[in-house]
């Protein structure tokens, strides 16, 4: 009977997970650590030239992210202007859940997800002559309470 091995990965730790895996299997066709960050097909063909590894599947979190934006010269106008004429700006894979603002306008709080972190360095590149970004990966009440 076949293996199945079902992972649940953050992809934080995606990169040190696939060194971890190249060094302990001396089967292994690919022993590179030098792989691109949150590559999933890489960690799956890694797992897979495993010896008690038949089958694998890989399901990457969904991780929450609190964005917090700091208008610069406090200048809304240009931020809402820019959102009016041009939307988002976000790429496929990056999820507005809903925002917060400081009644001064000086920061904005966003509350947003994604499987790839990297995400954000597109859609900050939109927005980094009128805001300053600050990205901190958040994970809810419920969950911070199962993992203590």
């Amino acid at each position: 009977m076949p293996t199945i091995m079902l992972l649940f990965i953050e992809l934080r730790v995606l990169p040190q997970l696939l060194c971890e895996l190249a060094s302990l299997s001396p089967k292994l066709v690919d022993r590179s650590c030098e792989l691109p960050t949150y590559d999933t097909g890489a960690l799956r063909h890694l797992l897979s030239q495993l010896e008690h590894v038949s089958q694998l599947t890989v399901q990457v979190k969904i991780m929450l992210f609190m964005v917090i934006e700091r208008l610069r010269n406090r200048d809304a106008k240009a931020v809402y202007s820019r959102y009016r004429e041009k939307g988002r700006m976000m790429p496929d894979g990056l999820k507005y859940l809903g925002s917060w603002t400081e009644t001064n306008f000086d920061r904005c709080f966003q509350l947003m997800e994604s499987k790839d972190q990297s995400l954000f360095q597109k859609w900050i590149a939109h927005w980094k002559d009128l805001v300053e970004f600050e990205i901190v990966p958040v994970v809810t009440g419920a969950e911070a309470e199962e993992t203590t």
